[in-house]
């Protein structure tokens, strides 16, 4: 299994072509990686609420979604463009949200410092 790290994204429109391609990549992801490291300014803006006010960002919620079925476990760094990530992050797709820096371990191999830069 493996790790894997995306940042800076600022989705904006299904139309978009990095909105598909991000989408054909997080689909890709099933089954074959154990954490996917969101490094902050995957939307072009977030703000949390319970419910995704936002429904052009719902095909991504969706891909997501799959990928915490399927096991793979989501940390999301918040960056300047999505901020309070909400209970949606962290009831329905499970994510550890860190607002700031963390440190993290990653397999053992001693703490990591981890930020998304704001």
């Amino acid at each position: 299994m493996r790790k894997v790290f995306i940042a800076d994204a600022h989705l904006r429109s299904p139309e978009d072509e990095n909105y598909r391609k991000l989408l054909l990549f997080l689909a890709g992801l099933r089954g074959t990686t154990d954490t996917l490291f969101i490094m902050g300014d995957l939307f072009e803006f977030w703000i949390g609420y319970r419910h995704p006010p936002f429904t052009h960002y719902f095909p991504v919620l969706e891909q997501l979604r799959r990928l915490t079925e399927s096991g793979t476990r989501i940390i999301y760094f918040e960056g300047n463009h999505d901020f309070h990530m909400g209970p949606f992050f962290k009831e329905t797709l499970q994510a550890r949200v860190y607002r700031g820096p963390a440190i993290i371990d990653l397999d053992g191999k001693g703490p990591t410092s981890a930020m998304a830069t704001r």
